[in-house]
C-alpha cells in the first residue's frame, strides 16, 4: 500500500470513528499508530491535530458557510503519514451537506501556503483572478466536490494599505453547483 493510500484510509477511519452528528467533544486524545492525535467536534468546528508535527485537518462550520484550515505537509514538502486533505474535505462536505442546505465554501490563501504561491505565479503573469485561481489545488479539489466560483467578485485580494500591490491573503467564495 502506498503512503497516500495509507493516509486516505487512516483519515477516513479517524473521521468515521469519531465524527457523528450530535455527538460532540473537545480535545479527545486518539492513539493512531503510536502517534497522539487530538480531535475536536462541536456544532461549529471539527478537526484532527498532530501537535507534535504541527499538522492538522480542521473545518469551521455554520449554516451559511464552512471554512477549511489544512496543513498536511512539512516545510520540506513531506506529506503527513495519516492526514489526507482531499479525503478529509470529501467527508466534511458530505457531513455539512447532511446538516445544512447549500452552505458556501470559503477559502483563504496565506503567503505561506502552496495555494497562495500557485495563485500568485499565474496572477502576476496574466492579471486575471479567475485564470489564476484555477491553477490552485484548492480550486481543483473544490470543483471536484461540486463547488464553483460564480465570477471574479468571488475572489478578494486582501492587500497592504501601504502598498496595494502587496497581496496579504486571498479570500475565495465557492457555491454548490446546481
Amino acid at each position: 500500500m502506498s503512503p497516500k493510500e495509507n493516509a486516505q484510509i487512516l483519515t477516513t477511519l479517524l473521521f468515521k470513528n469519531n465524527i457523528k452528528q450530535g455527538e460532540y467533544f473537545e480535545d479527545k486524545s486518539i492513539n493512531c499508530n503510536n502517534w497522539q492525535i487530538l480531535a475536536t467536534h462541536s456544532r461549529h468546528h471539527l478537526g484532527f491535530y498532530d501537535l507534535y508535527r504541527n499538522h492538522f485537518l480542521s473545518c469551521v462550520i455554520n449554516p451559511n458557510f464552512f471554512f477549511f484550515s489544512l496543513k498536511t505537509k512539512d516545510d520540506q514538502g513531506h506529506h503527513h503519514s495519516f492526514f489526507h486533505a482531499t479525503t478529509f474535505k470529501k467527508l466534511v462536505v458530505q457531513y455539512v451537506n447532511s446538516l445544512y442546505k447549500n452552505p458556501l465554501l470559503m477559502s483563504r490563501f496565506n503567503p505561506d501556503s502552496d495555494n497562495y504561491q500557485q495563485f500568485l505565479k499565474k496572477f502576476k503573469k496574466h492579471q486575471n483572478k479567475l485564470q489564476a485561481i484555477k491553477n490552485t489545488w484548492t480550486d481543483q479539489s473544490n470543483r471536484n466536490l461540486g463547488y464553483l466560483i460564480n465570477d471574479e467578485n468571488d475572489i478578494i485580494l486582501r492587500t497592504s494599505k501601504k502598498d496595494p500591490r502587496n497581496i496579504l491573503s486571498i479570500d475565495v467564495t465557492y457555491r454548490k453547483k446546481k
